[in-house]
């Protein structure tokens, strides 16, 4: 297994087939902040057969 960043549509993807999902873990929320001094960052677990088992969005404060 290994973590990498996911793009809009993965990330799309893998939450839209998850039953658990919180408002605060979509790809919108992310966009939303980007505009409120944040960089979101997706990233997915991958298994060893390229499935995405577990993903999150991760928000970056900005500087200054």
């Amino acid at each position: 297994m290994y973590i990498k960043e996911l793009n809009n549509a993965e990330f799309n993807l893998f939450t839209d087939s998850y039953p658990y999902f919180s408002i605060y873990q979509t790809s919108e929320y992310g966009f939303i902040m980007n505009t409120q001094n944040y960089t979101s960052l997706f990233l997915g677990l991958v298994d060893d057969y390229e499935k995405i088992v577990a993903a999150s969005l991760i928000l970056i404060e900005k500087e200054g």
